[in-house]
C-alpha cells in the first residue's frame, strides 16, 4: 500500500479545525455514549477523540505509551481496523505479565493489528528514530506513560521528532501538574504546534498555566497536540540520522523548504562516519569528517543547497565498514522555518 503523509489526509482542512468541529458534532457525541463504560481508566470523552482521529486521519502508526489493561488499546485497535490501514504498538514495560493474555482474548481482526512490547519509550523511540530518516509513519501518538514532568516532556518532545507532518499527540492525565506544564514547556519550544484543551484550540503564547484548571467536565483531563503540515524547524532545531547505504561521502545537502515565517539564517551541521564493523572491538579505523555550513531560508517553496567545502574525501571503501551521517540544522533567531514533510532534504552524490 502506498505510504500518504499527514499532510496530504488533512489537506483539506487544518487537523486543528478538524478536532475543533468534530468536538461539537453529534458523530463525536454519539462515539463518547458508546464508549461510556468500556474504558475505566481514560474519560470516555478522550476515547472518543483519540478514535475519532485514527479514523479521520487513518496514520500508518499509531503508538501508545502505557498499555496498562489494554482497555484504552482495544478501542484504539477497534479504530484503526474501521481506517483500514495502519498498526497500533502499544508499548508498557511492566505489562509483560499483564497485557499479552489481555490481548490474546480480542478478536482475531484486532490482534492481527496490534503490536504489544514490554519496553519503555525510550527504546521506543530509539527504533523509531533509526529510520526516521526515510519514513515517518508515526501519525498519532497517546501518552499515557510516567505523569511526572521530565517523562513526560520527553515523551512529547520524542513523538514529536518521529511525527509526520500534520499529525498528533493526545496528552493524558492533564489534571496533573506534570503533563500540565509539560504541555506548556512543549508549546514554548514548539511555536508552530497548536493545542486544542477544554473544548478550544489554543495557539503557543495564548495558553497559560492558569488556563489550565481542572473542572468538573472530563474535557479538562487530556489536550491533543497539533503538528503543523511541514517539520518544524524552531528553537529546538532539527536533527536526523542513519546509515548511509552509499559508501561514498556527500557532496552536500539540499533542504526542501515548505515554510518561512521570515527569512532567517541558518546552521547546516553535518558529521560523515566511516566505521569498520569490528570497530567496537578494536578501536581503530575510524573516518570522522565534519562540515559546518551558513545558509540562508527566505522563501516557502525553494530548495537551498549547501556544498560542503572543503568536499569530504574518503578512500577506504568497502563492504566491510559501517557508513552513517548526522545532520542537524538551527537557526540563529527565534524564526520559524518548516521542511517538507515527505523530502525534508536530500543528500546530494556524484
Amino acid at each position: 500500500m502506498t505510504s500518504i503523509s499527514q499532510a496530504q489526509i488533512c489537506a483539506d482542512k487544518h487537523l486543528d479545525d478538524w478536532i475543533a468541529a468534530f468536538s461539537a458534532s453529534e458523530a463525536y457525541a454519539a462515539k463518547v455514549r458508546s464508549h461510556e463504560g468500556r474504558s475505566a481508566m481514560c474519560p470516555p470523552q478522550e476515547t472518543a477523540m483519540i478514535c475519532g482521529l485514527i479514523e479521520h486521519m487513518q496514520p500508518e502508526l499509531v503508538l501508545e505509551i502505557g498499555t496498562f489493561f489494554a482497555e484504552t488499546s482495544r478501542l484504539m485497535a477497534e479504530s484503526v481496523q474501521i481506517a483500514g490501514r495502519g498498526r497500533l504498538l502499544t508499548i508498557d514495560p511492566f505489562g509483560a505479565e499483564r497485557a499479552p493474555g489481555l490481548i490474546a482474548a480480542w478478536p482475531d481482526a484486532l490482534r492481527a493489528v496490534t503490536d504489544f512490547r514490554a519496553i519503555n519509550s525510550m527504546e521506543c523511540f530509539s527504533v523509531l528514530e533509526q529510520r526516521s530518516m526515510l519514513r515517518r509513519d508515526l501519525g498519532l501518538c497517546f501518552v499515557d506513560g510516567n505523569h511526572k514532568f521530565e517523562y513526560a516532556l520527553f515523551d512529547m518532545l520524542s513523538a514529536a521528532d518521529n511525527l509526520a507532518a500534520g499529525g498528533a499527540i493526545v496528552v493524558d492525565n492533564m489534571e496533573q501538574e506534570g503533563p500540565k506544564r509539560a504541555v506548556l514547556a512543549f508549546l514554548t519550544m514548539n511555536p508552530a504546534w497548536t493545542c486544542f484543551y477544554n473544548d478550544r484550540v489554543w495557539r503557543p503564547g495564548d495558553i497559560h498555566f492558569s488556563d489550565l484548571r481542572p473542572t468538573e467536565t472530563r474535557n479538562t483531563a487530556w489536550s491533543v497536540l497539533v503538528a503543523p503540515p511541514f517539520i518544524q524547524v524552531a528553537a529546538k532545531g532539527f536533527k536526523s540520522e542513519a546509515r548511509l547505504a552509499i559508501a561514498k561521502p556527500p557532496m552536500g545537502v539540499a533542504f526542501n523548504i515548505a515554510h518561512v515565517a521570515r527569512k532567517t539564517v541558518a546552521t547546516a551541521n553535518f558529521m560523515y562516519v566511516a566505521a569498520p564493523y569490528d570497530y567496537h572491538l578494536t578501536g581503530s579505523g575510524l573516518f570522522v569528517a565534519r562540515r559546518v555550513s551558513g545558509l540562508t531560508i527566505a522563501d516557502a517553496g525553494e530548495r537551498v543547497v549547501v556544498l560542503f567545502e572543503p568536499p569530504i574525501v574518503f578512500d577506504a571503501l568497502g563492504a566491510d565498514m559501517n557508513y552513517r551521517f548526522e545532520l542537524e540544522l538551527t537557526l540563529e533567531d527565534a524564526a520559524v522555518v518548516g521542511l517538507d514533510g515527505q523530502t525534508p532534504f536530500e543528500l546530494l552524490f556524484d
